[in-house]
């Protein structure tokens, strides 16, 4: 299992499960980029596991919701109670500064890390008290055992510092492109259309060696630019 632009694939299945900007998931033939099958709201997909995906309701402001669905048609099979989170924590379903979320999977164990972020956000140019007095960290694993639907939430331990994750890939001199990542034979990219009225947003698949074009698929088709508002 591989993490990818909004999503996960099993190169040896030659299937990748992705969301949309709704959360819905987008099931993909990795050899074609057919849409298999769409389905749900709200979910961050994490890892595919035998037959099932592992996905993230992030719905609710200091809450997870773990959500297994069906990998063959997206029927979602079972959940968790929700997960409680600090209170100030608000779950996102891509990584971002303020929250980032990684899975790892052992057989039918899968453990979800997540780390959580605040920061100053006014506008006046803060002093080094008021940064430290407006920062907060957070840290913790939420750990699945699917064979007997079992899960277990806890905190990282006191101190340990909340580190960025993983870089994210370099992207090169593509100037539509926003996030990629290399699979096998394969390079999955992100794109980023421009449009006069409202913007879309694509997943491409390309040759990473020479570039060549294999297939693409729609995840958002109209993202509207929202005018900011004037100060009084």
């Amino acid at each position: 299992m591989t993490k990818i632009p909004r999503g996960v694939a099993d190169q040896d299945r030659q299937v990748a499960v992705v969301h949309d900007q709704r959360g819905s998931l987008i099931a993909l033939d990795l050899a074609s980029g057919t849409v298999r099958w769409r389905g749900g709201v709200n979910l961050r997909p994490c890892s595919i596991v035998g037959d099932a995906v592992v996905a993230a309701r992030v719905n609710a402001q200091n809450e997870l919701t773990i959500v297994t669905t069906r990998l063959n048609d997206g029927r979602e099979e079972w959940s968790t109670p929700p997960i409680a989170l600090p209170g100030w924590v608000r779950p996102t379903l891509d990584d971002r500064p303020e929250f980032e979320l990684r899975a790892e999977t052992h057989g039918q164990q899968v453990a979800l890390h997540w780390i959580a972020r605040a920061r100053y956000r006014g506008g006046a140019a803060p002093s080094q008290q008021v940064l430290a007095r407006h920062a907060e960290d957070a840290a913790g694993v939420v750990r699945l055992n699917l064979a007997d639907r079992t899960v277990r939430s806890t905190a990282e331990p006191p101190g340990e510092p909340a580190e960025p994750l993983a870089p994210r890939a370099q992207l090169g001199a593509k100037p539509d492109v926003v996030d990629r990542t290399e699979l096998g034979g394969l390079a999955l990219e992100l794109v980023l259309h421009r449009r006069a009225q409202a913007d879309a947003v694509s997943l491409r698949a390309v040759d990473p060696g020479n570039e060549a074009f294999r297939w693409e698929v729609t995840l958002d088709d109209a993202i509207e630019r929202r005018v900011p508002k004037l100060r009084p």
